[in-house]
């Protein structure tokens, strides 16, 4: 769809997205910024395109949102490609983007906070923690404005006043540049440490042959929750489950290592593309009930 925007621009949206023609559109269309996010630039890395900065003149960045990005991953895509990525953060809630690297980049950072959303992150009792606390983040521009959503039942709700806790978990480095560490439902609470998935993922994006990750939290008996591993290989790569626990066991400690691999032949995502971590647990319960 082509849409003229009021900059004098123009707007190039596919029906839906297809890794096998999106070069192929950025080029044609002599795209100038393209959208993304982190499920796109996966799929686009597992592509065959050979591509250089010389076959996309028109193009200055790409950029990815919605979910964390693994520097491993914003690396390759930048190394192969030769196409930077803008990196940014917020929500429908907060009046979109609160976040954004302008000209200055960090890998595995969404940037600094833009000032008006006076962006802090803070403990459990809303306590602003220091630069490296890891904490949620809060975000609140405007002293009385009512932070709304919409319920799957239609409903918009009124969520918080004044100020609002996003539900992503991360911390500011001492510079003021943020970076995010996952969601705090998606916490993975073993023998009370909270273990981020994010940061297991982004070990195991590090091996070789691996093409996506998804890291979960399941039942035990003993910790409470156990570190269990969803893996995609790359095509033509095999690998053992035993084979990537040791790359894990030899990068993370023994706590926040997985103690399961589950090599699958894709993810679950939602319908904007996010990775869907609550579809594997789910999975893992109904398994664990069938072998009772």
């Amino acid at each position: 769809m082509l849409g003229p925007l009021s900059c004098g621009a123009t707007l190039v949206m596919a029906r839906k997205f297809s890794a096998s023609r999106f070069f192929d559109d950025l080029r044609r269309h002599a795209v100038t910024v393209a959208a993304g996010n982190p499920t796109v630039i996966n799929m686009l890395l597992n592509t065959g395109a050979p591509l250089g900065p010389h076959d996309l003149p028109a193009l200055r960045f790409m950029t990815s949102s919605s979910a964390p990005l693994v520097p491993e991953e914003w690396r390759r895509f930048e190394e192969r490609f030769g196409i930077p990525v803008a990196q940014s953060y917020g929500s429908s809630e907060t009046a979109w983007i609160a976040v954004n690297p302008g000209r200055e980049r960090r890998f595995g950072s969404v940037g600094r906070p833009l000032a008006y959303h006076r962006l802090a992150v803070v403990d459990s009792a809303g306590r602003s923690l220091p630069a490296g606390g890891v904490g949620e983040i809060e975000i609140g521009g405007w002293d009385d404005n009512a932070y709304r959503y919409l319920g799957e039942d239609g409903v918009v709700r009124v969520a918080s006043r004044g100020r609002m806790r996003t539900g992503d978990l991360g911390y500011l480095d001492a510079d003021g540049f943020l970076y995010l560490t996952g969601r705090e439902k998606d916490l993975i609470i073993r023998g009370g440490v909270n273990i981020a998935p994010v940061e297991v993922d982004g070990v195991l994006m590090q091996c070789a042959g691996i093409a996506e990750a998804a890291t979960v939290g399941v039942p035990d008996a003993v910790w409470g929750e156990e570190v269990m591993s969803y893996v995609v290989l790359r095509p033509g790569t095999k690998f053992e489950p035993e084979e990537i626990l040791k790359f894990c066991a030899a990068h993370l400690p023994a706590f926040k290592a997985p103690k399961r691999i589950v090599l699958r032949e894709e993810l679950p995502k939602s319908e904007r593309g996010k990775l869907d971590r609550k579809a594997l647990v789910a999975e893992w319960h109904r398994q664990a009930r069938t072998n009772g």
